[in-house]
């Protein structure tokens, strides 16, 4: 049979999260960090998770204990204070969730 010359079928690929709520946070691996789980909805939303990640690193890597005692990031333009744990890797899913990239 081989391989087709022309092009059938369809796939896909999503990088989620079980309740597709992006993972930024610490790895157990020292030094390591992860920005994950956006399914490719969250590129718009890239200059601020840059901003957050180099918060969440300077904060881990200056010894505090993020789950523990979880960075609280303030939003820039927003008068919010993000709980990094909500994007943490241990928490619980989110039967809140939409479970979809609509969210």
């Amino acid at each position: 049979m081989g391989v087709p010359n022309r092009v059938q079928g369809i796939a896909d690929l999503y990088d989620t999260s079980d309740d597709w709520i992006p993972i930024y946070d610490h790895s157990d691996l020292p030094g390591f960090f992860m920005a994950v789980g956006t399914s490719g909805n969250q590129f718009k939303n890239a200059p601020v998770v840059g901003m957050m990640m180099a918060a969440l690193i300077d904060y881990v890597e200056r010894g505090n204990d993020h789950d523990a005692s979880p960075l609280r990031y303030p939003l820039p333009n927003m008068d919010f204070t993000l709980d990094m744990s909500f994007c943490s890797r241990k928490r619980e899913i989110n039967r809140e969730s939409s479970f979809s990239v609509v969210g």
